[in-house]
């Protein structure tokens, strides 16, 4: 009996183009079948078991690492401004408290985010309302927004810089640390099943990574077609990501989860399990 190709989500923002460029321009072969989507539709479809391989929020992980395991090599993170993770509101983030901020459904992790900054830092827990458009809420009427990726990029180039409060920046002030924004997991009921398969796809990843990283003009070239911007906007941008998982961006999650316990966000900081090992207590 043929045995189906592993199902593998992908972020369907320009920020990942640096893991998937490879894929796309044929470099690297991909090992199973691939569904591009937002962050949050990729969280729902993992733990659903529509996929078996997946980028996810970081602040997914802590609930559900009884059942995910981390790729060893893969994240995305950044150690200060991200440029895709932005609030938009006139004046410092004190003024949110009291008002509806509109915020996309599309990415658990800035919501936490934002969450854990306004409880432990501000002192007060901000009313996140959803809504399918919240750029246009703000333009409309001004009403507080958080945008993630191709909107928060978009929104840069078209509301005044002032208003523009990057949460990277922001969390690097604040804490000392960067932040991990996403992590590559595999289901470990597929994994214990399928090892070979997982990682097969975990290794072409990393591969297709690496060849992304070493040809950032093609994956330039590759992100204008997706939005037009210049070559050097697109340069700085992705000089401000990290994208492989080292000692720093693991000690970055871990202060995450432990920023996120304190506010209450996150019931306990998880063990970080990956694909052949687990670490605890960076």
């Amino acid at each position: 009996m043929r045995v189906a190709q592993p199902r593998c989500g992908r972020i369907a923002y320009v920020n990942v183009l640096p893991v998937y460029a490879a894929f796309d321009m044929e470099r690297v072969g991909m090992p199973g079948s691939m569904t591009a989507a937002p962050p949050a539709d990729l969280n729902r479809d993992l733990l659903a078991g529509r996929l078996d391989i997946s980028p996810v929020s970081s602040a997914l992980y802590p609930a559900h690492a009884d059942s995910l395991l981390l790729a060893p090599g893969l994240c995305l993170a950044s150690p200060g401004t991200v440029r895709s993770i932005l609030c938009l509101t006139p004046g410092p983030l004190t003024r949110l408290r009291g008002r509806p901020i509109a915020v996309t459904a599309d990415s658990l992790t800035a919501r936490t985010l934002l969450q854990i900054i306004c409880r432990l830092y501000l002192n007060f827990d901000p009313q996140l309302v959803t809504s399918p458009d919240p750029l246009a809420e703000y333009i409309a009427n001004g009403t507080p927004a958080l945008l993630i990726g191709n909107a928060a990029l978009a929104a840069a180039q078209r509301v005044p810089h002032e208003v523009c409060h990057d949460l990277g920046s922001l969390w690097k002030d604040l804490t000392g640390h960067g932040m991990v924004y996403a992590l590559w997991a595999v289901r470990e009921e597929y994994h214990r099943a399928e090892e070979t398969r997982s990682l097969v796809v975990l290794d072409a990843l990393e591969r297709s990574l690496a060849w992304g990283l070493a040809h950032m003009d093609d994956v330039i070239r590759l992100a204008q077609a997706y939005a037009s911007r210049s070559a050097s906007f697109y340069r700085e941008y992705y000089a401000g990501l990290r994208f492989q998982m080292g000692d720093g961006q693991l000690r970055d999650l871990s202060a995450f989860y432990e920023h996120g316990a304190k506010a209450g966000v996150f019931a306990e900081v998880p063990a970080l399990r990956f694909a052949g090992r687990v670490v605890e207590n960076v």
